[in-house]
């Protein structure tokens, strides 16, 4: 698609707009005698395509209000999460979501930290037989699920898998989307399951640029 065009002739990239409409919560832990779960989800927008690099739209945190018995719903006040504008020659926009179970909040800000830049982090599907981590901009380029599904993702930061790191809260699982520029709006649903069971959140996201 080509790009607009400012009033002066020059190329101007889209706007992106992500927001989280609602999530749902169908089983929450947060360990013996320790209360309700307090769930986290942080966000970072990236485009890509052309010549040049990716480039990072924004990020976004959120915390949950939980609300039990379970299951239960979670609707934030203020849905929008990020704002930005794709460079005019990119063609695609990725939007990563990643779920933690709030504890110390150390690996949450660790891993906000990682999500806003592009190099910050490498990704690789949960279906695949083997660990294959890439940038966020060559997984954009990868054969992943069509809307409404999000693939679920492994993730790599200094060689490190981000679950294996996680020592002062408990990962529960990361998403990843990806659509063309210029496609409008698109409904996602994003998964997260711990692999003990005991955390089970869907996120429901859309993405429009």
């Amino acid at each position: 698609m080509s790009p607009r065009k400012h009033k002066r002739g020059r190329p101007v990239g889209r706007r992106v707009l992500v927001t989280l409409e609602s999530a749902e919560i169908a089983r929450g832990h947060d360990g013996l005698l320790r209360g309700k779960p307090e769930p986290v989800l942080l966000f970072a927008a990236f485009s890509m395509g052309g010549s040049g690099p990716a480039r990072a739209l924004g990020r976004a945190l959120r915390r949950l209000r939980v609300t039990t018995p379970f299951p239960s719903i979670c609707v934030p006040d203020d849905p929008a999460l990020i704002r930005g504008t794709a460079a005019p020659d990119h063609d695609r926009i990725a939007v990563i979501a990643v779920a933690l179970e709030a504890d110390a909040g150390s690996d949450v800000e660790a891993i906000f930290a990682a999500l806003g830049e592009t190099d910050g982090f490498s990704v690789w599907t949960t279906r695949s037989p083997t660990p294959n981590p890439r940038t966020i901009g060559e997984a954009a380029r990868a054969s992943l699920p069509p809307a409404p599904e999000a693939a679920c993702v492994r993730m790599l930061r200094a060689g490190v898998d981000l679950e294996d790191g996680c020592l002062g809260d408990d990962w529960v699982g990361a998403c990843l989307v990806v659509q063309p520029v210029g496609h409008d709006e698109r409904s996602w649903r994003m998964h997260f399951a711990s692999r003990d069971g005991r955390n089970d959140w869907t996120a429901a996201v859309r993405v429009r640029g």
